[in-house]
């Protein structure tokens, strides 16, 4: 027996150990505490942005689901193919049902249409909380019956207090789902690899089909499947010309093909709108592009920010691990999955920090397995007390990352800068007044009132203010302006720029400062944002700020 042989005989005699079961009733309740504590903190402070006195959409894109999801019937045709529709459908059978249940089914879109369609956002963004705290279970599941209870106990801590997938559960949008569906087709992978019944391969199939048509770059799940079944072919001494007459990855194909097919039919039926938004997306994602990020961004910036350095530093130890070593077909197909998904989220020149939620899992798994072999090199064998004292181990790295889940709960909590802007506005400002307003074309650090230029009709309400562009005082004067409006915040400058000094230098002597709110308390850590995505609540030292948002000034030409 050679030294791998020796390695996976050891692992299997540890992982089988009669001394402790992933069943056990007392790992069974750590999953427990793991999930209700993962998902009070995803469900705390989600009405956020929702109305005080008017609608605020604080986070972007979620309109774009939510809308459509309200509008189908009997049109099922999102009329969007830059969005796959899965989430789409989810939430569109959430609000139809919460509406047969209030007895409103019948009038199921006028029963939403009240408060800006407040309460079907709310309950969109309850579907995202309770996908992402049924992620916390999903990956013990997936990955105790294959590493073992103490692997899994880890991947599981990681993703219940990871602040960016806490944050993230909190809106209607899709990288948390997908990120469900990837973790059930992940659990399936796994098993392949370590038994490779065709049922393995039909839910492989189905769930990777689904996780596909929530978020396209679930797609890379076939590669996986298919470097897991070749290590398996390879482990087994199988030739490879064997691979396309093994029935099994037949099945998979077939199973994956028509779950997507299924799950995002219009994609097929409305080819004009999706050959658009691909040509659209083509021009838009790929390397060439003045602003593309890279691997700079991705290593330096996003996986940092999001994971911590520890984290990174064991995720990357993790994936060369498997890769170098190959001791197990499951462990490698894992790894390809991740490597694939940073590959691909480093590509797009307009990437976001939540895009890491796809290969978010099967990193946190690998973590555990990384955990695991670790275990093995020593000689450990499994038992509660081993899994109590690694329960606790991964407790202490995610301390930080809880501490800041529950500041960022807190801030949420409190009235937002354009909220407070907005109602100043309303009382101050007489009906119908021209304000002028810096970067118009992005209304996401702007007071929503009516009238505020937004790129899609969200609020159906017509306008009371009149925004215009932002120009020097002399020509504000000319065009009827009194009121000049400001939203500024450095780490989000392309979507809340501040004022030149010159403009400012006008205003100081020319208009008088009447409002001006800031949301950063004095003294503290810089907070830290992704500055791609329009979200006005930091990822980390959520406590540096008094209150989300932007700082909104605003001025009275004199």
């Amino acid at each position: 027996m050679n030294r791998g042989e020796a390695g996976v005989e050891r692992d299997k005699l540890l992982r089988a150990s009669p001394q402790l079961s992933w069943l056990d009733p007392r790992l069974l309740v750590m999953v427990a505490i793991l999930t209700v504590v993962g998902g009070y903190l995803r469900f705390s402070s989600i009405a956020f942005g929702l109305p005080e006195d008017a609608l605020h959409l604080f986070r972007p894109d979620e309109e774009i689901l939510v809308l459509r999801a309200l509008r189908f019937g009997p049109d099922w045709n999102p009329h969007l193919a830059l969005y796959p529709p899965a989430q789409m459908y989810v939430q569109s059978g959430a609000l139809r049902a919460f509406a047969l249940v209030r007895g409103k089914g019948r009038d199921f879109h006028s029963f939403y249409a009240r408060d800006d369609s407040a309460q079907a956002y709310l309950i969109a963004r309850q579907v995202t909380a309770v996908l992402g705290t049924a992620t916390i279970v999903a990956i013990y599941f997936a990955a105790a019956a294959v590493y073992g209870p103490i692997p899994a106990l880890c991947a599981s801590g990681i993703v219940a207090f990871l602040t960016l997938h806490v944050r993230d559960s909190k809106f209607a949008v899709t990288d948390v789902a997908a990120g469900f569906w990837t973790t059930l087709a992940i659990a399936m992978l796994l098993r392949i690899g370590q038994r490779g019944w065709r049922r393995d391969y039909l839910l492989a199939g189905i769930f990777s089909g689904v996780a596909t048509a929530t978020k396209y770059p679930a797609g890379l799940l076939a590669i996986a499947v298919m470097v897991t079944h070749l290590e398996v072919m390879r482990r087994d001494q199988v030739p490879l010309r064997a691979v396309l007459r093994d029935g099994r990855v037949n099945l998979w194909a077939a199973a994956s093909i028509a779950a997507f097919m299924a799950s995002a039919p219009y994609l097929f039926l409305d080819w004009p709108t999706t050959r658009g938004d691909i040509v659209f997306q083509w021009t838009q994602s790929f390397p060439g592009s003045a602003h593309h990020f890279g691997w700079s961004w991705l290593l330096l910036r996003a996986i940092p920010d999001s994971f911590g350095l520890p984290l990174e530093f064991l995720m990357f130890a993790a994936i060369a691990l498997a890769l170098i070593r190959r001791r197990s077909p499951e462990t490698v197909g894992t790894a390809i999955f991740v490597m694939f998904e940073l590959i691909a989220i480093a590509s797009p020149h307009r990437p976001f920090y939540r895009y890491l939620l796809i290969p978010l899992p099967a990193a946190a798994i690998l973590v555990g397995n990384l955990a695991s072999d670790l275990e093995g090199s020593f000689g450990i064998r499994p038992s509660y007390r081993v899994a109590t004292l690694g329960s606790i181990l991964v407790g202490a790295v995610m301390v930080p990352f809880l501490i800041n889940d529950i500041q960022l709960n807190r801030l949420l909590r409190r009235t937002d800068t354009r909220v407070l802007a907005a109602r100043w506005i309303e009382r101050n400002i007489p009906a119908g007044s021209k304000i002028a307003v810096a970067g118009i074309g992005m209304p996401w650090g702007k007071p929503q009132f009516s009238g505020m230029p937004m790129p899609w009709d969200t609020t159906q309400r017509s306008g009371r203010y009149r925004a215009v562009a932002m120009a020097d005082i002399g020509s504000l004067r000319a065009s009827g302006v009194q009121w000049v409006l400001s939203d500024s915040l450095p780490p989000l400058a392309d979507y809340s720029p501040e004022l030149s000094d010159s403009l400012l230098t006008e205003l100081g002597a020319q208009a008088r400062l009447v409002l001006d709110i800031n949301p950063m308390r004095p003294g503290r850590p810089a907070p830290i944002f992704d500055s791609g995505d329009a979200f006005y609540a930091p990822l980390v030292n959520a406590s540096s700020m008094e209150r989300p948002g932007p700082r909104i000034r605003v001025w009275e030409l004199k």
